[in-house]
């Protein structure tokens, strides 16, 4: 279901940028095609149909759509057979997320992946390929539990997570306020727009943000730092301050008011998690969280 409105989605962008359907037909293609397998790995038998050689190769097509630097499949190869190769340890898992780390932080897929229309930047058919098999890795080779992983909610979840965004919301916005990082948006309000903003916002965010960064933080390195730690709280901040930290180089380095709020806020998306055992529950709460600062505030 969510393919036609992808293809739909792109459909939409190509027309508003002015973007003609035979320079940009390969790459929304490789798009479709590589958002299909990040959404599989939301059904766990289509997830456990994956082999490691099959994973590290599914770049391939996508990449040579779009001209990718043959360096992907390396990359893939390596994200791929970790754990096959590596027995599940301390070191081989904190090595592991900091290999993503390093690729996601470092924005190699901004290297790998070429952009021939400056309005049509390929990147995220990186991000996205580099996602999906850290999620098939980690579930299915490291065998890791408890993390509730999907994408669709229950309506425990859904509950969960608009309530730990009740209680973020006026703390974050006044955090938000007292070090000059944001303000309420100035109008003219068109509130059929903000709506529509709203929506596309938040299942934008949701699907293809939230899910990979509540996967990582919440679903991946909050159980590992509760084990080496031997504290679920202190897992909690310490995971938080990690977040903080990944999110200095936001536009400019350090943005250290970025960085404070987004501990604040991974520190309530773990909240979420732990309270409903599911990323979903994080995941609706960071999307509303996201939503709330794009749509209504400067």
């Amino acid at each position: 279901m969510l393919l036609p409105v992808l293809a739909a989605g792109g459909g939409i962008y190509l027309s508003t940028h002015s973007i003609a359907w035979e320079e940009a037909g390969p790459a929304l293609a490789a798009l479709i095609l590589e958002a299909a397998m990040f959404l599989s790995m939301g059904n766990e038998a289509a997830r456990r149909w994956w082999r490691p050689w099959s994973m590290a190769v599914s770049v391939a097509v996508p990449a040579l759509l779009v001209g990718a630097h043959p360096l992907v499949l390396a990359v893939a190869g390596v994200m791929a057979f970790w754990f096959v190769v590596l027995p599940a340890s301390r070191w081989t898992d904190a090595l592991y997320a900091l290999l993503y780390g390093a690729i996601t932080l470092g924005k190699l897929s901004e290297h790998l992946y070429p952009a021939p229309l400056a309005k049509l930047p390929l990147a995220i058919l990186g991000e996205l390929a580099w996602a999906r098999i850290l999620i098939w890795a980690v579930l299915e080779v490291r065998g890791q539990t408890g993390v509730g992983f999907g994408f669709v909610p229950s309506w425990r979840e859904v509950g969960i997570g608009l309530r730990w965004y009740g209680l973020f919301l006026p703390v974050g916005a006044a955090v938000g306020w007292a070090i000059g990082f944001t303000g309420l948006r100035q109008g003219p309000w068109i509130w059929e727009k903000l709506l529509l903003n709203a929506v596309g916002t938040f299942f934008g965010i949701y699907i293809f943000v939230a899910l990979r960064e509540n996967f990582l933080f919440r679903g991946m390195l909050l159980p590992w730092f509760a084990e080496w730690m031997g504290s679920w709280r202190g897992a909690q901040v310490g995971v938080a301050l990690l977040c903080g930290a990944a999110h200095l180089p936001f536009r400019q380095f350090p943005n250290w008011r970025f960085a404070l709020l987004a501990a604040l806020a991974h520190w309530v998306y773990g909240r979420a998690f732990l309270e409903a055992g599911s990323i979903r529950a994080a995941m609706v709460c960071h999307a509303l969280v996201v939503v709330t600062w794009r749509v209504l505030l400067s």
